[in-house]
C-alpha cells in the first residue's frame, strides 16, 4: 500500500503575510503607493487573520478604483464620500462584499484632508485584489 503524499499546510499568518507582500507590490506597480499590515482577530472565538490597507488620499483612491475597473465621476474636488462609494462599487464589481470604506477627516499642517480607510479583507479577498491589479482577471 502506498502513502499519499503530504500536502504541507502553510498557517493563516503567514498565507496573510504572503498575500499582503504581493497586494502591496502589485498596488506599487499600479502606481498606488500604500503599505498594508496583517491584523490578527476573533470572531465569536474563531481566530481570523485579515489584511488592512493604509489610508488613502482622494486622489490614489480613485486611481485604484479605476485600476479595479470602476467608475469615477468626478476627479477635481471631489468629496470624499462619493469617492468612497465608487471605490466600494468598484470592490462589489469584483464580488468583494465588505463593509463599506471609512471617510477619515485629519488635519496635517494646519490644513483639513479627507482620507479614505478601506475596508479589512480577507486573504481570498487580497488575492483577488492582486490578480485584478496584474492583470490576470478582469
Amino acid at each position: 500500500m502506498a502513502t499519499p503524499a503530504r500536502t504541507p499546510v502553510t498557517p493563516p499568518h503567514t498565507a496573510a503575510c504572503a498575500a499582503r507582500k504581493r497586494l502591496d507590490e502589485a498596488m506599487h506597480r499600479a502606481g498606488i503607493s500604500a503599505e498594508s499590515v496583517v491584523v490578527p482577530g476573533v470572531v465569536e472565538g474563531i481566530k481570523i487573520t485579515r489584511i488592512r490597507l493604509a489610508s488613502l488620499t482622494l486622489a490614489r483612491t480613485q486611481r485604484l478604483t479605476l485600476a479595479l475597473g470602476g467608475t469615477v465621476t468626478r476627479t477635481r474636488d471631489a468629496l470624499a464620500v462619493t469617492v468612497a462609494r465608487e471605490f466600494d462599487a468598484a470592490l462589489r464589481g469584483l464580488g468583494i462584499t465588505v463593509s463599506p470604506p471609512t471617510v477619515v477627516v485629519s488635519t496635517v499642517h494646519g490644513r483639513r484632508a479627507n482620507k479614505i480607510l478601506p475596508p479589512s479583507l480577507s486573504v481570498p479577498n487580497a488575492e483577488r485584489l492582486v490578480e485584478v491589479l496584474e492583470g490576470d482577471e478582469r
